[in-house]
Formats: C-alpha cells, structure tokens, sequence
C-alpha cells in the first residue's frame, strides 16, 4: 500500500473526497427540497424512454415527464420551434436553431434568413430567472445553420459556432 506522509494513502484518499463532497454540497435542506420538487414530478409509468398508450392517450406524456425539476422561468423565443443548441455566458443563455438542411434537406430555403426572420442564435437575458427576456435574435451564416457546435468561452468572452 502507497503511504503519504505516514498516512495511508486509502485512508488520505477517503478524507480528500470527504472534503471534496462538502465542499460540493449547497446550504440548502436537501429534504425540504425534495419535498417540494415531489410535488411537481410526473413520473415515467413505463419502462423508462417507453411511452404507454395510456399516457398518450391522456395527454400525460405532453407534460413531459421529470423528477427532482421544478420550472423556474420560460421563454418561447416568440414560438420559433426548431430550437437547437445551448449556450450559457453570465445571465445570457444563447439558443440556436436547427439548420434547414438538417430538417429537410440541402435545398430548403429554412437556412436562408430572408425566409424566416426567428432563425438564428437568440439571445437571452436571465438575469431574473423567473421572467427570461428575449433580446434579440442574431443571424449570421455560422448561426443560421450551427451543426457540429456551439460554444460560449466565458475567459474570451465570445460564442463559437460552426
């Protein structure tokens, strides 16, 4: 067995991630959270990823199924669909849409501007996470029709897309 400085090292290795687990943790109760977000779950009643026909029929699978999750706040981006890719830089949270050619195709005119007006990165302001504002919505060739990756790099302050 490895020693460090006279201590076993799986002795040294257990006080390390001790340590590691407390510092990780939040002042929250986790109780009380749990509790709370309890009365918010809508539980998979399948095997998980399978949806039942009772579900559907019902229209529980339409409320999306969650444990642990409660909604803070929502923006639609003025019902755009087609959302994308995510990035988050401070309190902005930067959307992307999905490329017309990844929809439907090489040809499609959805990845060109001029046919949509909403495609593009939005931009997001949750300062207040309850109430998320819609700044603005950039469009650019690499925002258009991001498909390998989107990036927000916090030490250079930009957003890579490509």
């Amino acid at each position: 067995m490895h020693q460090i400085q006279g201590v076993r090292f799986p002795l040294a290795a257990a006080i390390f991630c001790a340590a590691f687990m407390v510092a990780c943790g939040d002042s929250t109760n986790p109780a009380s959270d749990a509790a709370q977000s309890a009365d918010t779950d809508i539980l998979e009643t399948g095997l998980q990823g399978q949806i039942p026909l009772a579900d559907q029929l019902s229209g529980k699978s339409a409320l999306g199924y969650r444990k642990g999750l409660r909604l803070v706040g929502q923006n639609s981006i003025l019902d755009r669909g087609s959302n994308g890719m995510l990035a988050w830089l401070d309190d902005c949270a930067y959307v992307t849409t999905l490329s017309g050619p990844q929809l439907i195709g090489q040809s499609s005119p959805y990845s060109n501007a001029a046919y949509n007006p909403l495609n593009g990165m939005a931009v997001i302001d949750a300062a207040d996470p309850g109430n998320p504002k819609l700044l603005d919505i950039v469009q650019s060739p690499a925002l258009l029709a991001p498909h390998e990756a989107f990036h927000a790099n916090a030490a250079r302050r930009i957003i890579v897309a490509t």
